[in-house]
């Protein structure tokens, strides 16, 4: 029962990692656009935040077609992933609240401090680190499988040619019994 809960909170956090990381990414494209003089690393940690969701979301259809053993691999990589997605979270709203509590539109390279910045792409690495390592697991995995299935087909196939081609050969020897009778 326990494993099977496991399974589904983990298709669930995926899910809900991935939502929030789509969010933040949205927030600080949002920022970087409305900001003068935003930081270039800004609009590169967005990138990274849509494409480690778009990571998350392939990741929970793999876990969703496959049951194959390796969700605990999955839960340690989430536990990880979470922390890290509530720091950058966590920086997003801070920037946000920022932003909004000006009157006057504060530069964003004044808003947003660069070791805040470096904070969160230490933060960002981390995470990718975690989820790649859970999908080189699911990949390695699919491929084995694969691999597995490819060689049933194979069996099979030379099964049923030994099995059609010593049908063949017991007809000609009766044939050639009969012949020879």
């Amino acid at each position: 029962m326990a494993e099977i809960l496991g399974v589904v909170s983990a298709g669930a956090g995926l899910v809900s990692l991935s939502m929030q990381l789509l969010d933040s990414a949205q927030k600080l494209k949002r920022f970087y656009d409305d900001a003068t003089n935003a930081p270039k690393t800004l609009d590169k940690l967005s990138i990274d935040l849509r494409t480690l969701a778009l990571l998350l979301r392939e990741l929970e259809r793999y876990r969703v077609n496959n049951d194959d053993g390796s969700d605990a691999l999955l839960l340690q990589c989430l536990s990880r992933l979470r922390e890290e997605v509530y720091e950058i979270r966590a920086l997003v709203v801070k920037l946000d609240q920022r932003l909004r509590g000006s009157r006057v539109r504060v530069k964003l390279s004044t808003a947003f401090k660069e070791p805040e910045i470096q904070r969160c792409l230490m933060s960002l690495e981390s995470a990718k680190s975690s989820v790649l390592l859970a999908h080189q697991l699911y990949t390695q995995l699919r491929q084995q499988r694969d691999a597995e299935r490819l060689q049933q087909l194979v069996n099979d196939q030379s099964m049923r040619m030994i099995t059609a081609f010593d049908t063949s050969i017991q007809a000609a020897l009766a044939r050639q019994n009969q012949i020879n009778k």
